[in-house]
């Protein structure tokens, strides 16, 4: 069990995180993360478990900035599953190993200027914003943007 920072928190290698020797409760994020919160000098503050796991038990030579958890499983907060890695690492990490879908399938990617093109011509032709949204795989906003003109910040 080791210390987190200069708090009265100790840690173990699985995640179990002890004040006074009682354990604490985790939290679940919106994203499915476990998060332990720390009071410290009245001050309270909330964590990612994962992380403060891996700053004490996780070598960090190359100081990359994200912790991945290698099984794929968020819940899974032992040292052995955790693995400091670049943002490009993480994301690698998520399409090969998770199977999440790849940026340039996914609904908030950008949009390529070629793509642009065909979108106006069907704007101009079928003037059906949710088909034509289905059709490329953007949001029916976009097309707004699009149709009139805006600059744009996605593609």
């Amino acid at each position: 069990m080791k210390q987190f920072r200069d708090t009265p928190y100790f840690v173990t290698e699985h995640g179990d995180v002890y004040r006074g020797g009682e354990k604490k409760k985790l939290y679940k994020s919106n994203k499915g993360y476990n998060i332990v919160d720390f009071c410290v000098n009245g001050i309270r503050t909330k964590h990612n478990l994962h992380r403060v796991v891996a700053e004490l038990y996780v070598e960090n030579h190359e100081q990359k900035c994200c912790v991945n958890h290698i099984d794929g499983d968020k819940l899974n907060n032992h040292f052995l599953n955790l693995e400091w890695v670049s943002m490009k690492e993480n994301s690698q990490h998520s399409v090969q190993v998770l199977k999440k879908e790849v940026a340039e399938n996914h609904s908030r990617a950008r949009i390529p200027n070629s793509v642009v093109a065909e979108i106006k011509t069907g704007i101009l032709t079928e003037k059906n914003f949710p088909d034509i949204a289905i059709k490329y795989n953007v949001r029916v906003q976009h097309l707004r943007h699009i149709k009139n003109g805006h600059k744009r910040k996605y593609g």
